[in-house]
């Protein structure tokens, strides 16, 4: 993730390639406890708040990965009417028919996505990492961007999981901002 956020970086700079004398930086990460501690700062930086947009960003696509894969079930069965299609019939019930237009492949293609980024099960029986809980997995049990919690492997919690507390800082939690708390 490290050499993802150092290649974005690289291909979308636009300054200080102009140098004659190339600079050479490194990131000491924190290790505590016997553990690494990865922050959002640590992988963009924290200039013009860099690492508070990616924490938003990304918090709000793993929040999307928990209500399409946990809360709707596209984690656990391949139901056509499930994940993504299930979320935007919700919306519709809530009257917010925006999302209607979507496709049904196209709904799939979100789930199927959404199981390859956070995790998927074989039925809820076997709990199987996508490349989020992966990455997750090299600092265990050190800190990784979001609440430990969030990184549940245990279906029945996966199923109850609260999408708006995935946040180690509670002041960044989806409630406090919905709710203006």
């Amino acid at each position: 993730m490290l050499c993802a956020c150092a290649a974005y970086d690289f291909l979308t700079k636009s300054t200080g390639f102009d140098v004659e004398k190339a600079e050479y930086l490194y990131k000491a990460i924190e290790f505590k406890d016997n553990s690494f501690n990865l922050s959002f700062n640590d992988f963009v930086g924290s200039e013009n708040k860099a690492g508070e947009v990616f924490a938003n960003r990304l918090g709000a696509f793993f929040s999307l990965g928990h209500i399409v894969l946990s809360i709707n079930g596209a984690g656990f069965n391949s139901d056509p009417k499930s994940g993504m299609r299930a979320f935007i019939t919700r919306l519709e019930k809530q009257k917010l028919p925006q999302y209607n237009s979507i496709p049904d492949t196209e709904c799939e293609e979100i789930n199927e996505y959404l199981r390859q980024f956070a995790y998927t099960t074989d039925g809820g029986q076997q709990f199987f990492p996508g490349w989020l809980y992966q990455v997750r997995s090299t600092v265990a049990p050190g800190s990784f961007m979001f609440d430990s919690k969030a990184f549940t492997t245990n279906l029945r919690e996966l199923q109850k999981i609260d999408v708006g507390e995935l946040f180690l800082e509670k002041e960044k939690s989806l409630a406090r901002w919905w709710f203006n708390v």
